[in-house]
């Protein structure tokens, strides 16, 4: 389990210093008194990001042949639940149409970590 969570760490480390300084995209932050072992590592598109951009990057993304995964719909905005009360919800569809979780699994290689770090670049920058 701990070489499990130290590679997940890594990996977060990896993303975090591969795209620093990138515009128009936040980067996880962690809390000062936790320390996260980043199951998911996930990006933020900038803050006008809307649902198409966010499809396009994924497209973008998988053009290249990586597998990033956007959030899942709120379920307040699924047909079934549209009109249920919602409670302290108005973050999430910015999260929805912003964030994009990138690959995460322990099976990377540093050369995989590469590949999406120069992929992600370049797809934000389109």
């Amino acid at each position: 389990v701990e070489d499990f969570i130290a590679k997940k760490r890594y990996i977060a480390q990896q993303y975090q210093q591969g795209l620093a300084g990138l515009e128009d995209v936040t980067l996880m932050a962690a809390h000062p008194d936790a320390t996260p072992i980043y199951w998911l590592y996930t990006i933020l598109l900038g803050p006008n990001s809307s649902p198409d951009r966010r499809r396009r990057f994924v497209r973008d993304m998988e053009d290249r042949g990586i597998n990033v995964r956007p959030l899942w719909m709120p379920i307040n905005c699924l047909r079934p639940y549209i009109e249920c009360q919602a409670y302290h919800i108005e973050h999430a569809i910015h999260l929805y149409n912003s964030a994009i979780s990138l690959p995460s699994s322990v099976g990377l290689t540093d050369a995989d970590l590469e590949r999406t770090i120069c992929a992600v670049r370049a797809c934000v920058s389109k």
